[in-house]
């Protein structure tokens, strides 16, 4: 993160004899987005970026010891079926629960038994410079 204003330089240091060329973007980040709440074996919550760099939550409530099966649809964070997007989960006492875990346009399912009661997030962490979004469920794991 730049926290002073001006112009910073950026320093590209080629390995061994390399040569080439490289062209930088520098983007304007703005805060997470954050979708609505989840609600256990309720509706779905859908979460875009809209900016390289930006990363999405969402949160829902659990208690200890639920197992449960969190769903990522419509997944449109880059063109790969498999890896446009790593997502985990965050417990109440902001430890990670589920570490991050990736996903592409096919979507997926992960399981999780929550340690304890109170407010999970899942963040979404677009990979490279992917913008858009996932559409989430939270449901038991029956």
């Amino acid at each position: 993160a730049v926290t002073v204003s001006g112009t910073h330089p950026v320093k590209i240091d080629p390995t061994g004899s390399g040569v080439g060329m490289v062209t930088v973007t520098a983007y304007l980040v703005p805060a997470d987005a954050t979708g609505a709440a989840l609600t256990v074996n309720g509706a779905t919550s859908r979460v875009d970026t809209t900016t390289p760099g930006q990363n999405a939550t969402v949160t829902f409530a659990a208690n200890s010891q639920d197992s449960l099966r969190i769903v990522a649809t419509s997944v449109t964070t880059g063109a790969s079926t498999c890896c446009g997007s790593k997502v985990s989960v965050i417990g109440p006492l902001g430890t990670t629960v589920m570490l991050a875990k990736t996903v592409g346009t096919n979507g997926a399912t992960w399981t999780l038994t929550v340690p304890s009661t109170g407010t999970y997030t899942i963040k979404m962490d677009p990979q490279s410079s992917s913008v858009g979004g996932i559409t989430f469920k939270v449901q038991t794991n029956a």
